[in-house]
């Protein structure tokens, strides 16, 4: 599977999908580092709580993005953008800078859609540990 710039996507990426259709979302790498790269993947059919848009491309969904339980910094907003068409689930991502910070030990995120509808996976956030620097 290719993205829809025709970059392949890494074979564990590819393996998240599948084991992560389900639930709708992952994270990659899965423990990243603080001052690193990581790319947030969401599946808003797979959630099933956000509209799907008419318009299935760029723009139709948002993270609300914060470190720390979102005491570390200003959350900010990282718009999602049409990843892949996985079997019957489409994937969304971004990619996201990791504050470098000695004190960094999660990411939590919420999904919102072009309506202003959001997914905060029940009231739970979405959440990643860090990995320590």
């Amino acid at each position: 599977d290719v993205d829809a710039s025709g970059t392949a996507f890494p074979v564990e990426v590819l393996r998240s999908m599948d084991t992560c259709a389900l639930q709708g979302w992952f994270a990659w790498p899965v423990a990243p580092n603080p001052g690193g790269t990581m790319q947030l993947y969401y599946a808003p059919g797979a959630r099933r709580v956000l509209r799907s848009p008419a318009d299935p491309g760029d723009g139709a969904y948002t993270a609300h993005v914060g470190f720390n339980d979102w005491q570390l910094g200003a959350p900010v907003n990282v718009e999602l953008h049409l990843a892949v068409q996985r079997g019957s689930v489409t994937w969304y991502t971004c990619d996201m800078p990791v504050p470098t910070d000695d004190n960094i030990y999660n990411l939590s995120f919420v999904v919102r859609d072009a309506d202003g509808t959001y997914d905060n996976n029940g009231g739970y956030n979405f959440d990643i540990r860090m990995r320590p620097s």
